[in-house]
C-alpha cells in the first residue's frame, strides 16, 4: 500500500508552490516598504504628497491571487484523496 497517492504528492506540490509564491511576495512588499522608510527617500521633494505613498502594482495582486490559489487547490486536492 503506498503511503500517498499521485493526487497527494500533487495537491503537496501545489501547497509548497503557493505558499512560495506568497513568501516571495511578502519578501517583495517588505523590501518595498523599506525603501520607501528610508530617510533620503522619505523627504525627498515630490510634487504632490500622492506621489510619495507606493500604490498597489497588478504584479502585487496577481502574485497574491496566484499564491493563494495555489495553496488553497494544493491542500483541497490533498485532503480530498484521504477519505
Amino acid at each position: 500500500m503506498d503511503l500517498f497517492s499521485s493526487e497527494q504528492i500533487l495537491g503537496i506540490f501545489l501547497f509548497m508552490t503557493g505558499a512560495g509564491v506568497l513568501s516571495w511576495c511578502s519578501h517583495w512588499e517588505r523590501r518595498q516598504e523599506e525603501w520607501q522608510k528610508d530617510p533620503k527617500n522619505k523627504y525627498r521633494r515630490v510634487k504632490r504628497k500622492t506621489d510619495f505613498a507606493l500604490p498597489t502594482t497588478f504584479r502585487g495582486t496577481m502574485m497574491t491571487i496566484s499564491g493563494s490559489l495555489l495553496s488553497f487547490v494544493g491542500i483541497t486536492m490533498f485532503f480530498l484523496r484521504i477519505f
